[in-house]
This record gives structure tokens, C-alpha cells and sequence, in this order.
């Protein structure tokens, strides 16, 4: 008689056998920040809560591969992730921009100052929040979206 060799020749089990049951997946976690739509702030709010924190809750300066065009683009493309700007301005040598988000959830705001150097393609972002509950990890989340929101142009 012919080898069976349909059987399991390591004495693994069969596949149906070997392979785990479905099971539900658990939901994505909750984003660390949630940006509110239409955030609200005059400048001179702006002023007091950026003189108010002396040293910043994130930093970080990157290479940009392609310089923004215009402030125009660089607001629009941040109010599409809500992070509304105060003031902004194309220099000689850099574009600079203070901008803002609102925190959904603590209806606090965190701050931006963007500052673009064109002769270096260099943009470097500062976040200032007086948010206390989870500080550094909301801050580095809105350095994520203005840095994103910029590079993404």
C-alpha cells in the first residue's frame, strides 16, 4: 500500500486545529487630544497665556523639504485640523506664526509659535499650554498637528 502522506507527519495537529479562535477586536484608544472646532482667542489673550508659561511643553525644529508659499496656505492648512492663528507674517528670511487650539476636553488652549528659516529650510515649532492633566503628552499631540499641517503642504 501507497504512504499516507495526507497525515501529520510532525504530529502537529491539523491547521484547522493549530489556528486561534476569532475574536472581537478592542477599539482604537481614545485620541490624546481633540482639537474644538471654531477656537475663539483675541491676541492679547493669546500674549497673556504665552507670557504666563515661561518654558515650553514641547519643541522641536525639522527640515522642510519644500518651503510653505505663503501664510495663506499655512492658516488654511491648520484651520482644516482646527488650530486657528492670531497673527502671522512672510519676512526677507522666515515666515512666522503664532497659532492656537482649544483642548475639547478642558476647554484649555494650547499655543503655537511656528517660525519657518528659508535660508536653512527649517521649521521650528514652540507649545505652551497651561494644561495640567496630561501636559506633555496633549502638547506633543498639537506639535504633531501644526508640524503635520505645515510639512503636509
Amino acid at each position: 500500500p501507497a504512504p499516507d502522506f495526507m497525515g501529520d507527519l510532525l504530529d502537529f495537529g491539523t491547521v484547522d486545529a493549530a489556528l486561534p479562535a476569532p475574536s472581537e477586536s478592542a477599539p482604537p484608544p481614545a485620541p490624546v487630544l481633540l482639537l474644538a472646532p471654531q477656537p475663539s482667542l483675541t491676541g492679547e489673550a493669546y500674549q497673556a497665556l504665552w507670557a504666563a508659561e515661561p518654558v515650553p511643553a514641547a519643541e522641536k525644529r525639522v527640515v522642510v523639504a519644500t518651503l510653505p508659499t505663503d501664510t495663506v496656505a499655512m492658516e488654511a492648512a491648520l484651520a482644516s485640523f482646527h488650530v486657528a492663528t492670531v497673527a502671522s507674517g512672510d519676512l526677507p528670511n522666515e515666515i512666522k506664526m503664532f497659532c492656537y487650539g482649544q483642548d475639547e476636553v478642558s476647554r484649555q488652549f494650547l499655543l503655537a509659535q511656528v517660525v519657518v528659516n528659508k535660508n536653512l529650510k527649517e521649521m521650528s515649532v514652540v507649545i505652551k499650554t497651561d494644561i495640567v492633566e496630561k501636559k506633555g503628552e496633549k502638547a506633543e499631540a498639537m506639535l504633531t498637528i501644526v508640524q503635520g499641517a505645515i510639512v503636509g503642504l
